[in-house]
């Protein structure tokens, strides 16, 4: 396709589709050439693209899109990865603004960096550098440490903003075999629409929203954890924390986030049983933490983990609709991991004015998996669980006693729990007050 002033294909400037020679240097020459235009999109037509570090960096209002699975861009180790920076673990995304440590400063008064974007292909790695003409494209290779699928990490300053937010967009993209399969961290990073967005067999997360507990940028940003008011639809996560580490599938450390039918599934764990009820360690092989507040769920589902499916530890959350299945799932454990031992649903007691409507929690027949269905902590107030269900169908509805609902001690004000038949409240019912011309108010 030929350029135009708005739209660069990366092949004119020199990018192989073939995947025979390194196309890095090609495809950054084409971002920067439409970001110098005052951007627009860069073209990678179906191909299979060779990249190395620094791999790609994404420039203000630009745009890379392929052609779906026709459009491969595969990351190679061949060039030196960066391990740390300053002391931290560092990683760096095939397609990146900024790094995992370190953000791209912007300046508001400039409205920069703003509206970039990912869209439309598959992000592969090569950590064997194995010849293209022998990689199994229709197969997974072993994870390429260090490395993510894609990072925003963005930190505007100044005080004359035209737009509220950065806008990004990462849409249609699959990711294999990284340390991370996207993660969005910057203060700025915010508005964005993740759509459609496949991971698969990461080290670490698979999906990132926000800096967690201990990122180096936290102390220096009010401990604040950036990637706030998303919306995040059809993300598909599975076989993360190949690691052996504590990380789930899914981690949500963002305030204000909107998902709708994303799903982490087959995640993996390699520590005991007890670990899954230390706060340090019971987010390993996990479907989902959140631990951000005032994030809605609709529709979500955690299926088949190592780890617990749920793990709700933060305040003011609301799920809709949401199921956890198959926890500590026998197909998953390895190690001093077991069957039989995580809980679908994880509920802190620091998640409170937490809000769940028809949550499911569900062990097929096949083989052993969640102990609990709905695990409380003590001390917890103001939780609403209404129209719960709790169905184990291999050991069937006898024997739940105990495992469909576990509270480990006593809990506070304004907590009611339905759970199939059990029907608990330590909130007293209200009701309202009825006026003149019969107005109700409450």
């Amino acid at each position: 396709m030929p350029d135009t002033p708005m739209s660069i294909n990366a092949i004119n400037y020199g990018a192989d589709p073939t995947g025979a020679k390194d196309s890095t240097a090609a495809i950054q020459r084409a971002v920067d050439a439409v970001a110098a235009r005052g951007g627009g999109s860069v073209e990678l037509p179906r191909g299979i693209y060779r990249v190395s570090y620094p791999f790609i960096d994404i420039k203000h209002r630009v745009e890379i899109f392929g052609y779906g699975s026709s459009t491969v861009v595969i990351a190679h180790s061949d060039r030196a990865i960066p391990t740390t920076t300053s002391g931290h673990t560092e990683y760096t995304g095939v397609f990146h603004v900024g790094s995992y440590t370190t953000p791209v400063y912007g300046n508001y008064n400039a409205n920069k960096p703003m509206r970039m974007g990912v869209r439309n292909l598959h992000i592969r790695t090569n950590a064997a550098n194995t010849p293209i003409s022998s990689y199994p494209l229709d197969a997974h290779t072993a994870p390429l440490n260090n490395v993510a699928g894609v990072i925003f990490h963005t930190h505007l300053t100044g005080d004359m903003l035209n737009e509220p937010d950065i806008v990004p967009v990462i849409a249609g993209v699959e990711v294999w075999d990284t340390a991370i399969g996207v993660a969005v961290l910057g203060l700025d990073d915010q508005g964005m629409k993740i759509d459609d967005v496949t991971i698969r067999r990461t080290l670490n997360q698979g999906l990132l929203l926000g800096k967690p507990a201990g990122h180096p940028r936290r102390p220096n940003e009010g401990q604040n954890s950036g990637a706030a008011d998303n919306k995040l639809r059809g993300i598909d996560v599975a076989e993360a924390n190949l690691s052996g580490g504590s990380y789930a599938g899914i981690e949500v450390y963002a305030a204000q986030a909107k998902f709708e039918n994303c799903s982490s599934n087959s995640n993996h764990r390699t520590s005991n049983k007890y670990a899954l009820y230390e706060p340090a360690t019971r987010h390993a092989g996990a479907g989902w933490i959140v631990q951000g507040e005032r994030n809605m769920f609709i529709g979500c589902t955690a299926r088949s983990n190592a780890g617990h499916g749920w793990l709700v530890e933060w305040a003011h959350n609301v799920f809709v609709g949401c199921e956890a299945e198959g926890s500590s799932w026998a197909g998953t454990v390895s190690g001093a991991a077991g069957a039989d031992e995580a809980a679908n649903w994880y509920i802190s007691r620091n998640a409170r004015g937490t809000r769940m409507v028809a949550p499911v929690s569900y062990n097929p027949p096949e083989k052993p998996a969640s102990l609990y269905g709905f695990y409380i902590e003590n001390k917890i107030y103001d939780l609403r669980i209404t129209e719960g269900t709790a169905k184990d169908d291999r050991i069937g509805e006898g024997n739940m006693l105990g495992r469909r609902v576990y509270i480990t001690g006593a809990i506070g004000a304004n907590v009611v729990i339905e759970v199939e038949e059990l029907r608990h409240s330590t909130s007293p019912a209200g009701q309202l007050t009825k006026e003149a011309y019969n107005v109700m108010r409450g």
